[in-house]
């Protein structure tokens, strides 16, 4: 990979980006994405204007998930009043990786992260829609590594 950002996901914007990897390998969370934009201030970024980037891989080090779950959805009438509320489903250890790669070819919705990132944690935040459902990753790690070939056009407002 020619371009690598080290902790800076707050420089990246993945919104709409499809996932085409999502694993874990021993002790890293893995995605791998199609697309995304590395923003005006992203330290790799010379044109300092939003622009879209090849695919990307993002390695999360010393990786522990501490949710997983399936978004319950919230329905509301013409009147915009909540009728009914379904509860999140946690989605069990043994089935992330079954779910994991039910999740490739999703899109992501959020990835970024929560909080004050300390020297030794970070934790993050990603959802991602596969069809009408969302699922929510959180995760802390030590490090977020996010490596990629080449920068494309620049994004138009």
């Amino acid at each position: 990979m020619k371009f690598k950002c080290v902790n800076d996901l707050d420089k990246f914007d993945f919104n709409e980006a499809e996932i085409t990897t999502l694993k874990t390998d021993g002790d890293a969370l893995l995605l791998e994405t199609s697309s995304g934009i590395a923003k005006y201030n992203n330290p790799c970024n010379t044109k300092y204007v939003d622009c879209y980037i090849a695919d990307t891989q993002i390695r999360m080090k010393n990786a522990r998930i501490t949710r997983f779950f399936l978004e319950g959805p919230k329905y509301y009438n013409a009147d915009d009043v909540l009728l009914e509320a379904v509860p999140d489903k946690d989605v069990l250890e043994e089935d992330y990786e079954k779910t994991m790669k039910m999740l490739v070819s999703g899109a992501i919705y959020v990835f970024r992260e929560t909080g004050n990132p300390s020297e030794d944690v970070r934790t993050c935040e990603i959802a991602i829609d596969v069809e009408d459902d969302t699922y929510w990753i959180e995760a802390e790690c030590e490090r977020i590594i996010l490596e990629w070939d080449r920068f494309r056009n620049q994004v138009e407002e």
